[in-house]
């Protein structure tokens, strides 16, 4: 059975794991998976997306225990390079234009709010907003 990445796999919530369930049901070779994989690849709409997309295609495949040489066939080498190549530059260009958070952010505050919430009753909005700025730092 062929195995094809279209319009069916991204309407269900999550593709990656539907694709790598599918790869294992139908038993592929890596020569198919590696078609899956620039298939994958050229969906996503830029490349720093298509390498995070082909990564967690390989980290879900290697939960499933699928041979070694399969989930490398999920890497494209010039894909990886770009992408680091991309990461790299905005790296740099926000060390040099230093983001300035809002202070309204800053982790002593947050924590100061945090501290107030009561648990007893239900969460305001900004009891929630306060708690995923704490999980993002």
């Amino acid at each position: 059975m062929l195995l094809t990445v279209g319009i069916e796999y991204f309407d269900k919530k999550d593709p990656i794991k539907i694709i790598a369930q599918d790869i294992i049901k139908n038993n592929l070779l890596p020569k198919k998976t590696s078609g899956i994989a620039y298939d994958l690849a050229f969906s996503a709409p830029t490349t720093v997306a298509i390498n995070s997309q082909l990564n967690l295609l390989q980290k879900e495949l290697y939960k499933l225990g699928v041979d070694y040489l399969i989930t490398e066939t999920m890497k494209i080498l010039f894909v990886t390079e770009k992408a680091n190549q991309i990461q790299a530059k905005k790296y740099i260009l926000r060390g040099i234009n230093s983001y300035d958070c809002p202070k309204f952010f800053y982790l002593e505050k947050v924590q100061k709010r945090f501290n107030k919430c009561d648990i007893i009753k239900s969460p305001s909005m900004q009891n929630l907003i306060d708690i995923m700025i704490m999980l993002y730092m």
